[in-house]
């Protein structure tokens, strides 16, 4: 395990994904937790979370919790103290501080850091109902840091406004690296909201106050045609364009990839899912698209794919080919004998300097002492070619390293991966861990 000082984001992301290549055969990682969560009396600490915690340019973690807290969960910081050794928690927000929640509640996506180190993330819910767009500053000496709700997002008819965001924020120069200049858009998806109530991409502009912009509106085509129910946030390329995934929807049923096209944020449809004989191409995407340096996307569906019948997900590319996309499967959970190389991929990938990417399942591993025998999920890194598993988690009784890691993992500049569990840990209420290479 290895730790730094102060440091730059740019240089968390890539140092750390350069220091994650492979430099021969492959490496064994050593797992520890480094949080159990519910570890305060009434869980006030937070629980069950959802989404990875962010590395922070000085070297601290921070993330999110939609339960726990004083009843609408936390957003909180974990700091390393050389001296003693040991990681040290502080609970940064209680959500639903405020009558009728109307600081948010429930945060399930991961926080965003800006060159001045403010936090900026959302709540899926509170606000009037639809969620909020928050901003932590950093705390001056002798002070807890500041919150302050930037927009509330409105409800109309209900949440026809656009809201109930549960995916990650993104913004330009986000994927290189770069922190958030705290001036320029976010971009983000909404569940169940929008004019369809089947989900939204929108845009929000810092101001005073914030502008809300509805880009895209799901469902706006027959049948949903053109998908539904945005869970994942987006992705940018270098020319603006949007990329994205929806878990429903599209000509089949279960998903469809799309891009908007800008500045117009004309919609355009990548691919439908369930295209083959039972699903083999992949059902329900739910994870993030990834570019690689040739310009294919990669993400995860939940289910589908050509093992076991089409239980338990896929890893997929998506190349571009003239005017069109085509999608081939790059990996097929559960094609080892008790899924020891997982099932069910969720959360965001991410990309090493070698290629290499490297996700997280919620299910399978091959440790089936779980409460539903389905395995306790992993940590996995694809190269392409074969898929090492780098760890199973409930490899301890009652599984208290943790269990269901479902918002992928984050680099630091030495290669350490971060990540959350959302139940398992000493009292099942999830946990942060750490994989050293």
């Amino acid at each position: 395990m290895r730790h730094h000082t102060k440091f730059t984001l740019a240089g968390v992301l890539l140092a750390g994904l350069a220091a994650l290549a492979p430099t021969g055969g492959a490496s064994a990682y050593t797992y520890k937790v480094l949080y159990d969560f519910c570890s305060k009396q009434s869980c006030v600490d937070g629980a069950a979370p959802q989404s990875s915690v962010t590395v922070d340019p000085d070297g601290t973690l921070v993330g999110t919790t939609p339960n726990g807290g004083r009843e609408g969960g936390t957003a909180f910081r974990l700091s390393f103290a050389q001296p003693k050794d040991k990681w040290r928690y502080q609970r940064l927000y209680d959500f639903c501080k405020k009558p009728g929640c109307s600081d948010g509640l429930g945060p399930v996506a991961p926080l965003v850091i800006d060159a001045a180190g403010n936090l900026y993330g959302t709540a899926a819910g509170g606000g009037n109902g639809c969620g909020t767009l928050f901003e932590l500053s950093p705390a001056t000496r002798g002070q807890k840091p500041q919150y302050k709700v930037l927009y509330t997002f409105s409800p109309v008819n209900p949440c026809n406004g656009g809201g109930q965001p549960q995916g990650r924020l993104t913004y330009a120069g986000q994927s290189s690296g770069l922190l958030y200049d705290g001036t320029s858009p976010l971009f983000g998806t909404g569940t169940d909201s929008g004019t369809h109530n089947d989900g939204t991409v929108f845009m929000l502009t810092p101001g005073t106050p914030w502008t809300y912009t509805t880009l895209y509106n799901f469902c706006s085509q027959a049948q949903c045609a053109d998908g539904a129910g945005a869970l994942a946030g987006v992705t940018l390329d270098a020319s603006g364009n949007i990329f994205g995934a929806t878990e429903a929807g599209g000509t089949v049923g279960p998903g469809a990839a799309f891009e908007l096209q800008s500045p117009s944020w004309t919609y355009k449809k990548l691919y439908d899912f369930c295209q083959s004989r039972r699903c083999a191409d992949g059902r329900q995407p739910e994870g993030e698209l990834v570019f690689d340096a040739a310009g294919n996307l990669f993400g995860t569906t939940l289910i589908g794919g050509p093992a076991h019948n089409g239980c338990c997900g896929t890893l997929y590319k998506l190349a571009p080919q003239g005017s069109g996309w085509t999608q081939s499967i790059a990996y097929s959970f559960c094609s080892q004998r008790n899924c020891r190389d997982g099932s069910e991929p969720t959360g965001p990938l991410v990309m090493d300097a070698s290629g290499a990417l490297i996700g997280t399942t919620v299910t399978g591993g091959g440790n089936n002492i779980d409460a539903n025998h389905e395995g306790g999920g992993t940590v996995y890194r694809f190269d392409g070619t074969s898929l090492q598993t780098l760890y199973s988690f409930c490899a301890q009784a009652n599984c208290a390293d943790g269990e269901g890691p479902r918002g992928g993992v984050s680099a630091d500049q030495a290669g350490d991966l971060f990540g959350t569990t959302i139940v398992g840990g000493k009292f099942d209420e999830g946990v942060v861990f750490e994989l050293s290479p």
